[in-house]
């Protein structure tokens, strides 16, 4: 289930509860994500692959 405007091409999605390409997260996020820079604005209950390197 995604809410929002979330893809690959987009910067700003909203994912809930799933995995999202464009953010690279798991679980759920809420914020602004962006594929180039693999970081994300708000992260809650989840770890982005960004983080983890």
């Amino acid at each position: 289930m995604a809410l929002g405007t979330s893809a690959n091409a987009s910067n700003f999605g909203i994912s809930l509860g799933k995995s999202s390409a464009a953010s690279g997260t798991k679980g759920i996020a809420v914020g602004t994500s962006s594929q180039a820079t693999n970081l994300s604005a708000v992260a809650i209950g989840t770890e982005s692959k960004a983080q983890n390197k």
